[in-house]
């Protein structure tokens, strides 16, 4: 997957002038006391236990995968090969991975996606994972605060058994069968770019909340992928939450197995989903979300293409009370129609979704495809405070406004294309867009919408192939604002979309030509032409079936020998330039 972290950079770039900076690295250099890169630690929780009660320390991790060597319950004590050994934070710290490995790296040399810091619970034999550590991060204690930072890192491989017994950390009751991953009890901390994967049950055993278990925190997650985690017979694959109130944005959770829950299992908890997705996820029993009370708000999100034996998307169990917000939504077995949501049944159109029969497993690519009816329908006011870019780093808000889910659609211009603008004229918009490089090109279809959101056909450029080449298309556009987007097609059939184009015209209202009867069997009237106006008909390929000059105010067009279908009726002046372009259908 993809993750930028610009928006991390700009976050964290002003630093406590109190606080003390640890280094880690795998292997250690120099003295090792954290002091500096040249003497950094080979010990990750050496350097959490060393870190401040009062200030907010900070420590650099370099790339590599580090293992827990001490055990939750005795910190002091260095035994690498407990599996109580937990990465274990009972204090507010800001720990940040993704710096390289070499050299004597600024924190803007940071690249988390390039320089992976890895925090793995296989502690033992790296073939066996009945004996990897039971949690690989615990955040304990009403102390941590979202001052507390983890950013940069994957938690994997953590195993748990249902017989672990618990221990009190912190003034909190760590549950021995709760959260492979990351344990936060009590805790709300703040986890950016974040990859939890690969955390499980033990085989013969089931645990709850494998990738993340939330007892009473308010955690804040943002920029984080929950993916490959679970258990045929656990609860609560990807997350497992009871009471508090977290808070996910940018999130997706996909690829993990649960008997209830496979993504998600919500118990008296208040969880806020901003820009979630939620997809491929394979319950054996009930719901990729589970609800045993409490309130659940979806804004912005999309929940689909999961699987369960009961209720694939939200399973409610009305033991205790609990309600759900569903704002500018895809949420899979839910209705739309209410506060602007989609049907529950509307496919969201990702680039490559993984079939839920696959799982637990982390692939698939969750982006938006350009069909998406999910582009530009959610309700930008929805965004958290501070929130401007998505799980990609990209631009949140565009013209039209910002998508449902994790990622903002890549609506970047086609490889060939390096320039596509508008000019107004009066009711006239003329697109120019120059063609760099068009090797095998078909041709260019000019797309219209008055919303940005739903578009449709209205002309077609053949390519001329030269490279270099500057196109233009003329339309009459309506009062007021219009979008555009191009759809260069190559040779083969494969397509790419432009950016969108809003553009804003003051004019006097279009000709009032109408078409009529729509939709048409044998004869196509149209009124409030002009002689010499003239009129095509171009079907949904793009293809010009009929060029005909208009005779009067009012005339007749034999349409009877056209296949049935969607036709736009594309009306011009004497000059050639275009007034207006009409929809239809012929039955």
């Amino acid at each position: 997957m993809r993750l930028l972290f610009l928006l991390t950079l700009l976050l964290f770039s002003k630093h406590n002038a109190h606080a003390i900076i640890r280094y880690v690295k795998p292997g250690g250099s120099g003295t090792q006391t954290g002091a500096s890169w040249a003497n950094a630690s080979a010990d990750l929780q050496l350097m959490i236990n060393e870190s401040s009660d009062t200030e907010v320390d900070e420590i650099y991790v370099a790339e590599g995968t580090y293992i827990p060597n001490r055990p939750a319950t005795d910190l002091s004590t260095i035994n690498p090969t407990n599996r109580n050994n937990a990465f274990t934070f009972t204090k507010n710290v800001r720990v940040f991975g993704g710096f390289p490995a070499t050299g004597d790296p600024a924190f803007s040399d940071r690249a988390p996606g390039t320089y992976k810091t890895i925090l793995s619970g296989n502690i033992g034999d790296a073939g066996n994972r009945n004996d990897n550590a039971y949690h690989v991060v615990i955040t304990a204690g009403t102390n941590i605060t979202q001052a507390f930072v983890m950013d940069g890192f994957t938690i994997s491989d953590g195993v748990l058994h249902f017989s672990t017994p618990g221990f009190y950390l912190n003034d909190s009751y760590i549950f021995g069968p709760n959260g492979a991953g990351w344990h936060n009890n009590r805790a709300s901390p703040t986890f950016r770019n974040i990859i939890i994967t690969n955390n499980t049950a033990q085989s013969g055993s089931f645990g709850y909340g494998l990738g993340f278990y939330n007892d009473f925190g308010n955690p804040a997650l943002l920029n984080v992928v929950i993916s490959n985690n679970g258990g045929s017979s656990s609860v609560g694959g990807g997350g497992y939450t009871r009471s508090g109130h977290p808070v996910l944005t940018n999130v997706v959770v996909h690829g993990n197995v649960a008997n209830s829950g496979s993504a998600w299992y919500n118990q008296n908890s208040n969880t806020t989903f901003n820009n979630v997705t939620i997809a491929g996820n394979s319950a054996t029993d009930q719901g990729a979300i589970y609800v045993y009370g409490g309130n659940l708000t979806f804004n912005n999100s999309i929940v689909a293409y999961n699987e369960a034996v009961r209720k694939p998307g939200i399973y409610t169990n009305n033991v205790f009370p609990s309600t759900l917000n569903i704002n500018y939504s895809l949420v899979q077995g839910e209705a739309g129609g209410s506060v602007d949501n989609l049907d529950g049944t509307v496919d969201p159109k990702f680039v490559n979704p993984v079939s839920a029969g696959a799982v637990p497993t982390a692939s698939g690519d969750y982006r938006l495809k350009a069909t998406s009816p999910c582009i530009n329908i959610g309700n930008d006011a929805l965004l958290p405070s501070g929130v401007s870019t998505d799980l990609d780093g990209r631009q949140r808000i565009t013209a039209g406004g910002v998508d449902m889910g994790a990622y903002e659609y890549d609506a970047t211009l086609p490889v060939n294309i390096t320039r596509f603008a508008a000019q107004v004229s009066g009711c006239n918009a003329r697109l120019t867009w120059k063609a760099e490089q068009e090797e095998k090109m078909s041709h260019y279809e000019i797309e219209t919408s008055v919303n940005g959101r739903e578009f449709s056909f209205s002309g077609r450029v053949l390519s001329l192939n030269e490279p270099g080449r500057i196109y233009h298309f003329d339309l009459m556009q309506q009062k007021g604002t219009q979008y555009y987007r191009l759809k260069a097609v190559e040779a083969e059939g494969t397509f790419d979309y432009s950016r969108i184009l809003a553009v804003s015209v003051k004019c006097a209202e279009t000709p009032s030509i109408t078409l009529f009867p729509n939709p048409a069997a044998s004869e196509l009237n149209i009124k409030g032409g002009s002689e010499g106006q003239y009129i095509r008909l171009v079907d949904v390929s793009g293809a010009s079936s009929l060029k005909q000059e208009i005779s009067g105010s009012e005339m007749k067009i034999d349409v009877g020998h056209y296949p049935p279908g969607i036709y736009n009726a594309m009306i011009f002046s004497k000059s050639g330039n275009p007034l207006v372009t009409l929809k239809f259908a012929i039955q």
